[in-house]
């Protein structure tokens, strides 16, 4: 995941990846630990609805939604990579207190996990139950979340900086490095003028 500054009116972007695809991770039930896969496909008809309806929140709480897919105020856009499930909030308002919790947390290195809230709509178990294939889910209505530890390890979050940051920074580097050429410049003019008088 990353969470960085993304305008002049000092908004916040996030990105991360809520689910990886076709990569086997480590579960457990009753029965004891299992493998399970979310196959490639799995969200594409979710994905595919016009009335797609999900948050994005902090630990399953639905009361904690720093983003959704229905809001023009603070918009979720979800979208498949070669990774897996993709999530973009353009536009967090910092003031909000959980984004602003997200923000601390995330630029301290404490969070930087993702999970989803979702409904199995298609899937099957290998002849010796070992290893369980996602083949299909829906996760209108369910939830795409900033976690401690996901389900899947293999998502992940970390904190950057911005094109426009970096941008600034690197201007304002810039800036600095003329400044202390021009100091310089007129240092050396200073001595040899000192020299030519001396």
């Amino acid at each position: 995941m990353e969470i960085r500054a993304a305008s002049a009116e000092g908004h916040l972007t996030f990105e991360g990846v809520a689910s990886v695809v076709d990569r086997g991770y480590e579960m457990m039930d009753m029965f004891g630990p299992y493998t399970e896969i979310v196959g490639r496909g799995a969200f594409d008809e979710s994905l595919a609805r016009a009335d797609l309806d999900v948050p994005l929140v902090l630990g399953h709480d639905q009361m904690r939604r720093i983003a959704r897919t229905t809001s023009t105020i603070s918009p979720l856009v979800l979208s498949m990579t070669d990774e897996g499930l993709h999530v973009l909030a353009e536009r967090l308002d910092p003031a909000d207190p959980d984004v602003s919790y997200a923000a601390g947390k995330m630029r301290a290195g404490l969070l930087d996990e993702m999970s989803f809230a979702f409904r199995i709509e298609k899937g099957w178990w290998s002849d010796d139950w070992s290893t369980y294939l996602i083949e299909q889910v829906d996760i209108h209505r369910g939830d795409t979340a900033l976690v401690g530890f996901g389900a899947n390890p293999y998502t992940s979050a970390n904190l950057g900086a911005s094109g426009e940051e970096k941008l600034a920074a690197q201007v304002e580097a810039e800036r600095i490095s003329a400044e202390i050429g021009r100091t310089r410049q007129l240092a050396r003019l200073d001595a040899i003028l000192a020299e030519a008088r001396a």
